[in-house]
C-alpha cells in the first residue's frame, strides 16, 4: 500500500493542518478489507502504482504535488482545495514527476472520460455554446483584451480552423507569450459568462470571483490533453486576475459598475500617508514607505489615520477565502479594492491603480417571517 493525501502530505510537512481523511492507494492484488473503516482505499493499477516514489509507505512529496495536478483537469468536490494544495506544494519547491503525470492523467481519462464533448474541430459558435445566455460576442472581447494586437490564440490555429489550436505552433511562441494566450482566454470567459454578463452584474458578482470561475471553467470545460497540462503545471501565472485586461473590457463595453469610479489611487495614498505620519509624529512605530503604509496600515484598519474608518474587509487568512474586499471611508468618501490571499504565500497586495472610489447604496430585500 501507498499512503497518499492529507495525511501523506502532513507527515511531509507540506500542510500544517491534521489530515481529517486517510488515503491509500494499493493494488488489485491486495485486499482491501484489511484495512480499519475510517481509511478511504483505492484500487490503482499496477503500471501506475509502481511508478509512484515512497519513502516509509508515505509517497513523497514530488509524487504528492503530481497525483494533486494530475486531478485538475476534471471537475470535482475538491477542486478547490486541489488548486490550492498544488500551489502550496509548488511553492514549498515540489516538482511533477513527468511519467507519473502522464500514467495518472491517461488513468482518470479512462475513469472519467477525456472530456469527447469538447470537440475542437467545430466553429467558435457551438464550441463555446453550452446553454448560457451570452449577451456580448466572445471574439469581440478577445480582441479588446489583445488591442491594438491580434489575439495570441490566431497564431496558433491550424489551417482552416476556428479553435482547433496546434501544438506545434503553440510549442514556438515564449513562455510570456504562452501564458498570455490562456490568459487573454480566461479573462475573456470572465468577462463573457459573468463580470460584464446582466445576470451576475445585478449579483453584484465580483472581479475575484469571476476569475476563478474563469480559470476553472478554463481547466476543466475549455481545454484537454497539453493544453491543460499547461495550465496545472504553470497555475501560479494564471491564478492573480490581470485586472489591466478586465478594465480594458468592462470600460470598453460601458460596462464598469455604475457605483464605482476610477481614481488617481496613488495620490491617494500618498495624502493619507501624509495625514498619517503628521498625525502621529511620536510613534516610534512607523510604515517603512508608503506601499507598507497602504498595506499594513490602509488595508488592516488601523485606527491612527485621520478622517478614515475600515468599512469592510472580508476574506483572506487561513481558514478564509481567496477573495478578499476592502471599503474604506477617508474625509466622508469610501474607497475599494480587491485582491488576494494565498495560503503558500500570503496576501497578493493590490497595486494603487486599482483603488476605486464607490458610493453606498441602498438594497430593499424582502422576508417571510
Amino acid at each position: 500500500m501507498i499512503i497518499v493525501g492529507s495525511l501523506a502530505a502532513y507527515s511531509r510537512g507540506l500542510i500544517d493542518r491534521f489530515p481529517k481523511d486517510k488515503d491509500i492507494w494499493i493494488m488489485r492484488t491486495e485486499k482491501n478489507d484489511e484495512f480499519p473503516s475510517d481509511y478511504d482505499v483505492k484500487i490503482i493499477p499496477s503500471n501506475v502504482y509502481q511508478l509512484v516514489p515512497k519513502s516509509n509507505g508515505r509517497a513523497t512529496a514530488d509524487a504528492l504535488y503530481t497525483i494533486k495536478c494530475s486531478h485538475l483537469g476534471w471537475d470535482n468536490p475538491m477542486w478547490v482545495k486541489h488548486k490550492q494544495d498544488i500551489l502550496l506544494f509548488k511553492g514549498k519547491g515540489c516538482k511533477i514527476i513527468p511519467e507519473l503525470y502522464k500514467a495518472l492523467v491517461e488513468h482518470w481519462r479512462q475513469e472519467f472520460g477525456n472530456k469527447d464533448n469538447l470537440s475542437l474541430r467545430q466553429d467558435k459558435q457551438n464550441f463555446f455554446n453550452d446553454y448560457v445566455l451570452n449577451t456580448h460576442d466572445h471574439d469581440f472581447i478577445h480582441s479588446i483584451i489583445s488591442y491594438p494586437n491580434d489575439p495570441i490564440y490566431m497564431r496558433c490555429l491550424k489551417d482552416k480552423e476556428e479553435v482547433f489550436t496546434s501544438k506545434e505552433k503553440f510549442d514556438k511562441l515564449s513562455f510570456e507569450d504562452k501564458v498570455l494566450m490562456f490568459t487573454e482566454e480566461i479573462v475573456a470567459i470572465g468577462c463573457e459568462r459573468w463580470l460584464c454578463h446582466p445576470y451576475w452584474m445585478e449579483k453584484g458578482i465580483s472581479l475575484h470571483k469571476a476569475h476563478n470561475n474563469a480559470v476553472k471553467k478554463t481547466i476543466v470545460n475549455l481545454t484537454k490533453n497539453w493544453a491543460t497540462d499547461f495550465i496545472v503545471q504553470n497555475l501560479e501565472h494564471f491564478i492573480k486576475p490581470r485586472y489591466d485586461l478586465y478594465r480594458k473590457v468592462t470600460k470598453q463595453l460601458n460596462q464598469e459598475k455604475e457605483n464605482e469610479m476610477s481614481i488617481d489611487g496613488k495620490k491617494l495614498i500618498e495624502e493619507m500617508y501624509k495625514d498619517y505620519l503628521k498625525e502621529n509624529p511620536e510613534e516610534t512605530y512607523l510604515p517603512d514607505d508608503m506601499a507598507d503604509f497602504f498595506n499594513e496600515w490602509v488595508l488592516e484598519g488601523d485606527s491612527g489615520i485621520p478622517n478614515y474608518a475600515l468599512i469592510e474587509h472580508e476574506g483572506g487568512g487561513e481558514g478564509g477565502s481567496e477573495n478578499v474586499e476592502c471599503v474604506w471611508s477617508y474625509k466622508d468618501k469610501f474607497y475599494k479594492v480587491e485582491y488576494s490571499y494565498f495560503s503558500y504565500h500570503g496576501y497578493d497586495y493590490p497595486q494603487y491603480d486599482e483603488i476605486r472610489e464607490v458610493f453606498p447604496s441602498k438594497k430593499t430585500i424582502t422576508v417571510y417571517n
